[in-house]
C-alpha cells in the first residue's frame, strides 16, 4: 500500500467506521483548554476532515499549519474550535501554501477575532524514545468537539518520505487527526502527526517542528523573488517583510530581494540600507550600490562598488558591473582612467554580446575616449535594437532601465541614426498588465464570441480568461502527464474545449460542466486541433502524418488518413465555408472536405519548408501563412497565386490576422537572443506599423479575437498580454 493512501487512511477520515476510542477517556491535560483555541477544523467532505493549528499571525491575517494530504485537492472548508463550537460560518481560506519537500501546508484565512497561537517549539531534537506526548485533534466520525489521546515515542529515524529525522509514535489516532499537533507536557508542538507508519496500524508518524521553521519562510521568500521578476514590487516587499514578521528572520535572500524592489519603487535610502547589510559576499547586492552611485553620479564610490561586484561574480554579473565601472572612469576622465575605462568595458562586451545597457558603455567608450564615432554609432544603433530586451537575472531586469537612461547622457541628445520605431498608429494598442502564469505559455486560442481566452502553458495546463474583466474563469490539466499544450480550439458553440500535449495527449472538455467528454491517450506527435463549424467534429492532425475525425459526442473514431503530407501536419484550421485546410511540413497548403476528409483539388505550395502558420483574411479570399523560410505570405487559394507579406531574421514565433486587415506575427529564433516584440503591418498595403515590445523573452503565440478588439500575445517569460485595440 503507497505512503499517501495510508497517510489518507489514517488521517483523514474516509468512511463512518465507529473506532473503539479509548485514549478519549483519558483525562485531558492541563494545558488542554488553552492549545484548543489555536487549532482548526478542516472539512473536506461530510466524512473526511482533518485537523491544523494557527502557527503565525500578522495582524488579523492568520496561518494555520497541517499534513498537505489534507488539503492536497483544495476543496475543503475551514472552522476555528471557537465557531466549531458555536455552530458558526466557516473561515474564507485566501491561499494554501504547500512547503517545498514535505507533507505540510499552510493555510491562510483572515478574522476579525482574536486566536492564539500554538506555543512552538524552534525543534524536536530533544523529543526521544518514552517520551510522552499528546495529539489534539477532531475524530473523522465525529460531530463534537477535538480529542487529546496520549502514547510514547517510539524512535526517531529519517521519514517515510522527504529528507530529515520523523517522530514515531503509538497514540490512538483516527480519521481527522492529520495534521494535529504533537504536544509535549507542557503544550508545546514538537511536530504535526501525518499518519500511519505502515499497514499494521500500531505506530504512527510526525514530521518534527523544525521543518516548519526551514521550509515556511522559503514559500514566503519565493513569492517575494516571482513579484519581483514580474515588477510587482509592492508584493515583493509585503512577502519579505512578512518572513521578518513572523519567523523573526532576517536572512541574505530577503535582504537582497528588499533591496531590489525599494530600488524599483525608487526608494534608494532603503534600497541602499538593504544592500550594506550582504554586499561584502553578495555579488548582486554590491553591483546594486555600484548601479546607485553611478546613477547618483557617485563616480569614485561606483567603481569601488562595481570593483566589487565584478570580483564576487564575474561570469554572471560581470558585464553590467564592469560597465558601470567603465562609465564611471570615463566621467572622472584623465588618462588613468580612460585606460581603466577601456579595460573595464571591453572586458564587458567580451561578457555580454547583446545586452542594451553594455552596447551603451560601449558606445560611450568608442566616442569620447576613442574618437571611434562610426563604431560608436554602430553599438548605440545595437543598444536601440535591444531596447526592450531585459537581462534573465531578476535582479539586472530591475536595473537595466534606469542604467540605459543614464548611460545615453555620456552621448548627444541626437545620437545615432537607429531608434525604435513608435508610430502614433501603435497608441491604439492599450496593453494590460502582464497576467503570469510561473511556466512558459506554449498556445492560445480565442472563442467565437471574442470574450474569452485559453491559455495553454508548458506544465499541460489550460487556463480559460475573461477578455473583459481579465478574470481566470475556468482551469483544466492533462489527465496522464504535465507535458506542454501544443494546440488548443473552442467548438464553434463555446460549449466544448479541445488541448493536446506535443506527446499526443488529447482531452475535450464540456466547459460549463468542467467535466471530460472524450480523451485519447495517443494523437500523433504534436498534434493541431480544431472543431467542424456545426460542432459535430474534431479533427486532429500531427507531424506523424496522421489526420483523425473524431466524433464530438464520444471522440469515436470517423475517418482517419495517414497520406495528407509528406514529413506530417503543422497547421490546421478551418476556412470562412468550413472546409479544413491543413499546412504541412512539404511547405504545402492543402483542403479537405469536413465530413469525410477527402481530398479537395485546392492545394499548392506555399513556403520552402514547413508551414507553422495559417489564417484567413476577413474576405476568406486568401491564405495568410508562414513558414521556416522566415516568409509570410499571402495566397489566393483558388489559383495559388502568392505574394511576399513579410520577411523575418528567425523562424516565425506567432502569427494571427485582424478582422481589419492588420497582420501581427513574433520571431521565434533559436541559437541567438530572442526577439521579444510583435511586428503589426498591413495586409493589405503591406506598410509596416511597428511594433510592441512589452515582453521580456520571445513571444511563441499571437490570437485576435474575431471582432478585432483584442490581441492577446503568450510569451516564454510566462505571461499572456491582452492589447485592446481601441
Amino acid at each position: 500500500m503507497n505512503r499517501q493512501l495510508l497517510s489518507i487512511l489514517a488521517g483523514i477520515a474516509v468512511a463512518p467506521l465507529i473506532v473503539q476510542y479509548a485514549a478519549a477517556q483519558q483525562p485531558s491535560p492541563r494545558f488542554f483548554p488553552t492549545v484548543r483555541q489555536s487549532i482548526v477544523l478542516i472539512q473536506a467532505g461530510r466524512e473526511r476532515k482533518g485537523t491544523g493549528f494557527i502557527v503565525a499571525k500578522d495582524g488579523s491575517v492568520y496561518y494555520a499549519l497541517t499534513a498537505g494530504h489534507v488539503v492536497q485537492n483544495g476543496q475543503f472548508q475551514v472552522q476555528t474550535d471557537a465557531t466549531v463550537q458555536e455552530g458558526g460560518e466557516t473561515l474564507t481560506v485566501e491561499s494554501v501554501l504547500p512547503l517545498p519537500g514535505a507533507d505540510l501546508a499552510l493555510i491562510q484565512f483572515t478574522s476579525t477575532r482574536e486566536y492564539p497561537v500554538a506555543k512552538l517549539a524552534r525543534d524536536a531534537t530533544r523529543v526521544v524514545e518514552i517520551d510522552r506526548v499528546f495529539i489534539l485533534g477532531y475524530l473523522g466520525n465525529g460531530t463534537g468537539g477535538p480529542e487529546i489521546p496520549s502514547g510514547g515515542v517510539t524512535s526517531r529515524q529519517p521519514l517515510t518520505a522527504g529528507s530529515g529525522t520523523a517522530i514515531f509514535h503509538d497514540v490512538n489516532t483516527v480519521g481527522g487527526m492529520s495534521g494535529s499537533p504533537v504536544l509535549t507536557e507542557n503544550g508545546e508542538v514538537v511536530g504535526v502527526h501525518i499518519g500511519l507508519r505502515d499497514e499494521s496500524g500500531g505506530i504512527r508518524e510526525a514530521i518534527p517542528i523544525e521543518k516548519y521553521w526551514e521550509l515556511a519562510p522559503q514559500v514566503f521568500t519565493r513569492e517575494g523573488r516571482d513579484a519581483l521578476a514580474n515588477s510587482r514590487f509592492p508584493q515583493a516587499i509585503a512577502s519579505l517583510q512578512s518572513v521578518r514578521r513572523i519567523f523573526n528572520q532576517d536572512t541574505p535572500e530577503a535582504s537582497l530581494i528588499l533591496a531590489y524592489a525599494y530600488f524599483g519603487l525608487n526608494d534608494v535610502g532603503r534600497a541602499r540600507e538593504e544592500a550594506r547589510k550582504i554586499s561584502a559576499t553578495n555579488a548582486n547586492a554590491a553591483v546594486l550600490l555600484g548601479a546607485i552611485d553611478y546613477i547618483e553620479g557617485n563616480s569614485r564610490a561606483a567603481i569601488e562598488n562595481a570593483t566589487s561586484a565584478a570580483g564576487l561574480d564575474e561570469r554572471t554579473l560581470g558585464g553590467y558591473a564592469l560597465s558601470i565601472a567603465g562609465l564611471s572612469h570615463i566621467a572622472i576622465a584623465g588618462d588613468n582612467s580612460n585606460r581603466d575605462a577601456r579595460l573595464s568595458i571591453n572586458r564587458a562586451t567580451s561578457l555580454i554580446r547583446d545586452d542594451a545597457f553594455v552596447y551603451l558603455a560601449s558606445s560611450c567608450l568608442q566616442f569620447k575616449v576613442e574618437g571611434n564615432v562610426p563604431r560608436a554609432t554602430a553599438d548605440f544603433n545595437n543598444a536601440n535594437r535591444l531596447i526592450s530586451q531585459r537581462p534573465g537575472d531578476p535582479f539586472l531586469a530591475v536595473l537595466t532601465t534606469q542604467l540605459q537612461a543614464r548611460a545615453r547622457t555620456c552621448l548627444p541628445e541626437d545620437f545615432g541614426s537607429l531608434g525604435i520605431p513608435t508610430p502614433t498608429n501603435l497608441g491604439r494598442y492599450k496593453s494590460s498588465e502582464p497576467i503570469s502564469f510561473g511556466t512558459s505559455v506554449t498556445a492560445l486560442a480565442v472563442s467565437n464570441d471574442s470574450r474569452f481566452v485559453a491559455v495553454g502553458l508548458n506544465n499541460g495546463r489550460v487556463v480559460i480568461y475573461n477578455l473583459e474583466t481579465k478574470g481566470e474563469v475556468a482551469s483544466f490539466n492533462l489527465s496522464q502527464s504535465n507535458s506542454p499544450i501544443s494546440s488548443i480550439a473552442f467548438s464553434p458553440n463555446g460549449r466544448d474545449i479541445a488541448f493536446a500535449s506535443g506527446t499526443g495527449q488529447l482531452r475535450v472538455i464540456n466547459i460549463q460542466s468542467g467535466g471530460e467528454k472524450y480523451s485519447n491517450g495517443d494523437v500523433g506527435n504534436f498534434p493541431q486541433v480544431v472543431f467542424s463549424n456545426n460542432n459535430n467534429f474534431l479533427f486532429v492532425g500531427s507531424i506523424t502524418n496522421t489526420l483523425r475525425m473524431l466524433d464530438n459526442r464520444d471522440g469515436t473514431p470517423r475517418n482517419f488518413r495517414t497520406d495528407a503530407h509528406p514529413g506530417g501536419i503543422t497547421s490546421l484550421t478551418l476556412s470562412p465555408d468550413g472546409r479544413l485546410v491543413s499546412g504541412g511540413a512539404d511547405g504545402r497548403i492543402r483542403f479537405w472536405n469536413p465530413n469525410d476528409l477527402t481530398a479537395s483539388d485546392n492545394n499548392y505550395q506555399a513556403h520552402q519548408g514547413a508551414v507553422t502558420s495559417i489564417a484567413f483574411n476577413r474576405e476568406g479570399s486568401q491564405i495568410i501563412s508562414a513558414g521556416v523560410d522566415k516568409l509570410i505570405r499571402a495566397c489566393n487559394w483558388q489559383n495559388g497565386e502568392c505574394t511576399d507579406v513579410a520577411r523575418t531574421n528567425e523562424p516565425i514565433g506567432g502569427l494571427s490576422v485582424a478582422s481589419n486587415g492588420q497582420v501581427a506575427y513574433s520571431e521565434r529564433p533559436f541559437l541567438v537572443t530572442p526577439e521579444n516584440r510583435i511586428f503589426l503591418q498591413d495586409l493589405s498595403s503591406g506598410g509596416v506599423l511597428g511594433n510592441l515590445p512589452d515582453h521580456r523573452n520571445r513571444v511563441v503565440s499571437l490570437a485576435y479575437t474575431p471582432d478585432g478588439r483584442y490581441l492577446i500575445s503568450g510569451s516564454a517569460d510566462q505571461t499572456i498580454i491582452i492589447w485592446e485595440v481601441q
